[in-house]
């Protein structure tokens, strides 16, 4: 973020301010911005994984990351009631949305790989979702990231 962006949000605050993640408009800006994305480079992470379990995927921005490198890779995304319903209409025989962890586990058969990246945090009870993400038992590993990815 530029300097003149980092003042204003400091200085001048959203007149605005969504609460939680169910929030429509938030909902409908970040299935946009997947739209619109066009990704850059490859994920060498994931060149021989053939399915992903994705807690907290948004609208798929990783699964259109991971294509590049993974063209046939499917990838269950599980993400609150709002999103799955908005991203359903990007629903594909590869990528398939969800609400809950165990529906996302058998539509995929088998997981090669657990992917969460800034979700955990967010959920009511951490411990309890990490323990069901782990009866998944992905054949490759787990990958919990915190980090954002920038959309132009």
């Amino acid at each position: 973020m530029n300097f003149v962006r980092r003042v204003k949000r400091k200085f001048f605050r959203p007149r605005q301010v969504i609460e939680g993640y169910e929030d429509p408009e938030l909902v409908e800006t970040i299935f946009l911005k997947t739209i619109n994305h066009t990704p850059q480079g490859g994920w060498p992470l994931v060149s021989a994984i053939k399915t992903v379990l994705d807690f907290g995927g948004g609208a798929g921005l990783h699964y259109k990351i991971a294509r590049q490198q993974s063209p046939d890779i499917r990838w269950a995304v599980v993400e609150t009631p709002a999103m799955v319903r908005r991203a359903k209409e990007l629903a594909t025989d590869k990528l398939m949305f969800f609400e809950d962890i165990e529906s996302a586990a058998a539509w995929l058969g088998s997981v090669d790989l657990m992917h969460s990246n800034g979700a955990i945090q967010y959920v009511p009870d951490a411990l309890a979702t990490i323990r069901t993400l782990c009866s998944v038992r992905p054949t490759t590993g787990i990958l919990l990231e915190r980090r954002s990815v920038l959309l132009s």
